[in-house]
Protein backbone atom coordinates (compact mmCIF):
# COMPACT_ATOMS: atom_id res chain seq x y z
CA UNK A 1 0.00 0.00 0.00
CA UNK A 2 2.83 2.41 0.82
CA UNK A 3 4.44 1.70 -2.58
CA UNK A 4 1.19 2.62 -4.34
CA UNK A 5 0.89 5.86 -2.37
CA UNK A 6 4.51 6.75 -3.17
CA UNK A 7 3.95 6.06 -6.87
CA UNK A 8 0.80 8.20 -6.90
CA UNK A 9 2.57 11.02 -5.04
CA UNK A 10 5.51 10.84 -7.47
CA UNK A 11 3.18 11.05 -10.46
CA UNK A 12 1.27 13.96 -8.96
CA UNK A 13 4.44 15.88 -8.10
CA UNK A 14 6.02 15.20 -11.49
CA UNK A 15 2.85 16.27 -13.29
CA UNK A 16 2.57 19.39 -11.16
CA UNK A 17 6.16 20.49 -11.67
CA UNK A 18 5.91 19.91 -15.42
CA UNK A 19 2.76 22.03 -15.55
CA UNK A 20 4.40 24.77 -13.45
CA UNK A 21 7.44 24.76 -15.76
CA UNK A 22 5.20 25.34 -18.78
CA UNK A 23 3.59 28.33 -17.11
CA UNK A 24 7.02 29.62 -16.16
CA UNK A 25 8.22 29.25 -19.77
CA UNK A 26 5.22 31.23 -21.00
CA UNK A 27 5.83 33.96 -18.42
CA UNK A 28 9.53 34.04 -19.32
CA UNK A 29 8.73 34.36 -23.02
CA UNK A 30 6.39 37.29 -22.28
CA UNK A 31 9.00 38.90 -20.03
CA UNK A 32 11.69 38.47 -22.70
CA UNK A 33 9.44 40.09 -25.30
CA UNK A 34 8.68 43.00 -22.94
CA UNK A 35 12.39 43.52 -22.25
CA UNK A 36 13.26 43.55 -25.97
CA UNK A 37 10.49 46.07 -26.68
CA UNK A 38 11.55 48.34 -23.82
CA UNK A 39 15.22 48.13 -24.79
CA UNK A 40 14.44 48.98 -28.40
CA UNK A 41 12.35 51.93 -27.25
CA UNK A 42 15.38 53.39 -25.48
CA UNK A 43 17.48 53.24 -28.66
CA UNK A 44 15.61 56.05 -30.43
CA UNK A 45 17.83 59.01 -31.25
CA UNK A 46 18.21 62.10 -33.38
CA UNK A 47 21.99 62.56 -33.24
CA UNK A 48 25.02 60.42 -32.39
CA UNK A 49 25.92 62.42 -29.28
CA UNK A 50 22.78 60.98 -27.63
CA UNK A 51 24.06 57.40 -27.97
CA UNK A 52 26.31 55.62 -25.49
CA UNK A 53 27.05 52.24 -23.94
CA UNK A 54 25.07 51.85 -20.73
CA UNK A 55 27.65 50.75 -18.15
CA UNK A 56 24.93 49.70 -15.69
CA UNK A 57 23.75 46.97 -18.04
CA UNK A 58 25.53 43.66 -17.52
CA UNK A 59 25.59 40.97 -20.17
CA UNK A 60 22.59 38.69 -19.92
CA UNK A 61 21.92 36.22 -22.68
CA UNK A 62 19.77 36.54 -24.80
CA UNK A 63 19.72 40.35 -24.41
CA UNK A 64 23.27 41.08 -25.51
CA UNK A 65 26.72 41.68 -24.16
CA UNK A 66 26.30 45.43 -23.86
CA UNK A 67 23.47 47.90 -24.27
CA UNK A 68 23.74 50.87 -26.60
CA UNK A 69 20.96 53.34 -25.90
CA UNK A 70 19.96 56.97 -26.02
CA UNK A 71 20.57 59.41 -23.17
CA UNK A 72 16.96 60.51 -23.69
CA UNK A 73 15.97 57.45 -21.65
CA UNK A 74 18.06 58.48 -18.61
CA UNK A 75 16.07 58.54 -15.37
CA UNK A 76 12.93 57.31 -17.11
CA UNK A 77 10.34 54.84 -15.89
CA UNK A 78 11.05 52.81 -19.03
CA UNK A 79 14.72 52.41 -18.08
CA UNK A 80 13.86 51.48 -14.48
CA UNK A 81 11.43 48.87 -15.80
CA UNK A 82 14.13 47.42 -18.07
CA UNK A 83 16.46 46.90 -15.10
CA UNK A 84 13.66 45.50 -12.93
CA UNK A 85 12.57 43.07 -15.66
CA UNK A 86 16.17 42.02 -16.38
CA UNK A 87 16.65 41.23 -12.70
CA UNK A 88 13.46 39.18 -12.64
CA UNK A 89 14.46 37.37 -15.84
CA UNK A 90 17.89 36.50 -14.40
CA UNK A 91 16.30 35.12 -11.23
CA UNK A 92 13.29 33.30 -12.68
CA UNK A 93 14.15 32.23 -16.24
CA UNK A 94 16.82 30.08 -17.80
CA UNK A 95 19.34 32.04 -19.78
CA UNK A 96 21.80 31.01 -22.43
CA UNK A 97 25.56 31.48 -22.36
CA UNK A 98 27.68 33.12 -24.99
CA UNK A 99 31.04 34.78 -25.24
CA UNK A 100 31.12 38.53 -25.64
CA UNK A 101 33.35 40.48 -27.96
CA UNK A 102 35.01 43.69 -26.85
CA UNK A 103 32.38 46.45 -26.57
CA UNK A 104 32.71 49.37 -28.95
CA UNK A 105 34.53 52.55 -27.99
CA UNK A 106 32.32 55.62 -27.62
CA UNK A 107 33.37 56.87 -31.07
CA UNK A 108 32.15 53.55 -32.52
CA UNK A 109 28.59 54.20 -31.23
CA UNK A 110 26.23 56.41 -33.18
CA UNK A 111 22.76 57.25 -34.39
CA UNK A 112 21.71 55.77 -37.71
CA UNK A 113 18.16 55.85 -39.07
CA UNK A 114 16.83 57.00 -35.70
CA UNK A 115 18.42 54.20 -33.63
CA UNK A 116 21.57 54.03 -31.49
CA UNK A 117 23.82 51.34 -32.98
CA UNK A 118 27.31 49.82 -32.88
CA UNK A 119 28.87 51.42 -35.95
CA UNK A 120 31.38 48.58 -36.33
CA UNK A 121 28.55 46.35 -37.60
CA UNK A 122 26.36 48.93 -39.27
CA UNK A 123 26.27 49.14 -43.05
CA UNK A 124 24.69 52.09 -44.83
CA UNK A 125 21.85 50.95 -47.09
Amino acid sequence: MIKIILIILTLLITGYSHSAAQLNDKKCDELKSDIYNLMNGCKSCISSNECFIDEKFSALCPFGCYYIRSRACDNSDKLNLIYKNLEEYAEECSSCIYECMQPPAQDEVGCRNGKCVDLRYYEEK
